[in-house]
């Protein structure tokens, strides 16, 4: 699989056209602001085609967008930290079944996370998303409420960098990108 940084007004229309009609189906609410220090990725099946997308946001404590959406701030632990807010993960529908392909995304996002040296990624994580991470994959997400958040089936989750690094899904993830290296 192959990750393209958005660099292009041609690569971010291509990342709109995965991203919006997965949120239009899932009922998700469409933001329209973007964060200084955003940076978004397509990923690619091995023939070319564009299977999904994420995007990584800087977090800041007191005035992140994604405050609004979950109180992120009022967990201390990550105020005067480098965290990053993982947000607009989509695999396209046709590709949902493949766990393949999320496992290899999932490694992306650890390593991305582990060299730009982040003390934390957190997320408003897709719930079955967060429980493949989880129960399938081992991923030690932390999920910052014992309930769904709000009707559409949002984890409010904190990946600590450090407890991803001693995991056995962090070991793998940095043993197959040493491999690539």
């Amino acid at each position: 699989m192959d990750f393209v940084k958005i660099q292009t007004q041609k690569d971010l229309e291509r990342y709109c056209d995965i991203w919006l009609p997965v949120w239009i189906e899932n009922g998700y609410e469409l933001e329209s602001y973007i964060t200084k220090g955003i940076e978004r990725f397509i990923f690619r099946s091995n023939s070319g085609e564009d299977i999904g997308c994420f995007e990584f946001n800087p977090y800041y404590f007191n005035c992140s967008p994604v405050n609004e959406d979950f109180p992120f701030h009022h967990f201390p632990i990550l105020q005067n930290k480098k965290v990053m807010e993982l947000d607009k993960f989509v695999i396209k529908s046709e590709y949902q079944g493949s766990l393949k392909q999320l496992l290899e995304a999932l490694n992306f996002i650890s390593i991305y996370a582990i060299n730009n040296k982040f003390d934390y990624v957190i997320g408003l994580v897709n719930l079955h998303l967060y429980e493949i991470g989880t129960e399938r994959f081992n991923v030690p997400f932390n999920k910052l409420i014992d309930r769904e958040y709000s009707s559409n089936k949002y984890v409010p989750t904190m990946l600590e960098i450090k407890a991803l690094k001693g995991s056995k899904f962090g070991q793998r993830a940095m043993k197959k990108y040493i491999q690539l290296v």
